[in-house]
């Protein structure tokens, strides 16, 4: 299962205005960049998500950093971002770039300390995407200590150099879309106890569901059942209808979620996303929390048979409210 958890604040700092905060700002940048006179304009992001709300049942196997590309600018070939653990209190403030950046908030004159013992990274070739970066390491380090959040930023190496890095501009928690920073908590909850059930072994499935709504609400656990079938059912000569009969999916299938009007990936097919079984067949639990609203929802799957994946789209949709 995924827990979502939404930045409770962000903010970028500026080497070129060392003295200005950007915390209402729309964006938020990291950067190693030059810019036409020449100047050294580095940007630093720090991001702070609450932990204290989570729920019990959450269980954070693997934890990962989302940030979604807004616009890339003059990228390196290659390139890595690192991430630190903040070590002191910071205010997020109430400027914006570039109109009205002022000084009541976090810059880079007065940023906080970071702790470098404790770093996690992600490297991109020839391609500035969207951060997903496995930040577990300061996860426990924010429930082991104290969770001032994170840092964002090359290394102090690399910013001290005369290298060009280009610049990456991210969402932040103020843009007017619903592509946010968010912290993906992921763990396996899955069970597969097949019962009297037989396997579906046709060569070609659909995926279908009778239990899926139009829409759920947001902060929900909700459990989806679901149906594979063949395609094409073998004719027999009983008195059964071959589509009532309920066979399990192999243990090896998956769900994802998409965003239809972006078509952005949210939940990923992953080993955290299985298909589960018991034996009334199998079925599908996601939790809500945090799931941008009023927007239409696609499950796509993922069977995995013989080492070969098949990826399935049967038109499942519904809406978050």
């Amino acid at each position: 299962m995924i827990y979502f958890v939404t930045a409770s604040k962000d903010a970028s700092v500026y080497s070129l205005t060392p003295t200005k905060n950007t915390g209402l700002d729309e964006i938020l940048t990291i950067s190693k960049h030059y810019n036409r006179f020449e100047e050294r304009d580095n940007a630093r992001t720090f991001i702070h998500f609450d932990i204290d709300n989570i729920p019990s049942y959450v269980t954070a196997s693997n934890v990962e950093l989302h940030l979604s590309l807004a616009q890339p600018e003059e990228l390196a070939g290659s390139y890595t971002l690192y991430g630190y653990p903040v070590t002191e209190s910071w205010e997020m403030g109430r400027g914006t770039w570039p109109e009205t950046i002022n000084t009541d908030g976090i810059n880079w004159e007065i940023q906080s300390g970071v702790d470098f013992t404790t770093e996690v990274s992600q490297s991109f070739t020839y391609f500035g995407g969207d951060v997903n970066m496995n930040i577990k390491p300061i996860y426990d380090y924010w429930t082991g200590s104290t969770n001032y959040g994170i840092r964002l930023s090359h290394t102090s190496s690399i910013e001290e150099s005369g290298l060009e890095y280009g610049v990456l501009k991210f969402y932040s928690k103020e843009t007017n879309t619903f592509l946010q920073p968010l912290m993906k908590l992921q763990w396996d909850d899955s069970i597969f106890t097949t019962g009297s059930l037989l396997p579906l072994s046709d060569s070609q499935i659909i995926i279908r569901s009778k239990e899926l709504r139009d829409s759920y609400n947001e902060g929900n656990k909700i459990k989806i059942k679901v149906i594979g079938r063949g395609l094409y059912p073998t004719k027999t000569f009983t008195n059964t209808f071959t589509y009532n009969d309920i066979k399990y999916l192999p243990q090896t299938s998956y769900y994802a979620v998409r965003e239809e009007i972006t078509k952005r990936v949210i939940v990923d097919f992953s080993e955290y996303t299985k298909i589960s079984c018991n034996s009334d067949g199998n079925f599908i639990v996601m939790d809500t929390s945090n799931f941008p609203t009023n927007r239409v929802y696609r499950l796509l799957f993922k069977v995995v048979r013989d080492g070969i994946s098949e990826f399935i789209d049967d038109d499942l949709t519904f809406i978050i409210k």
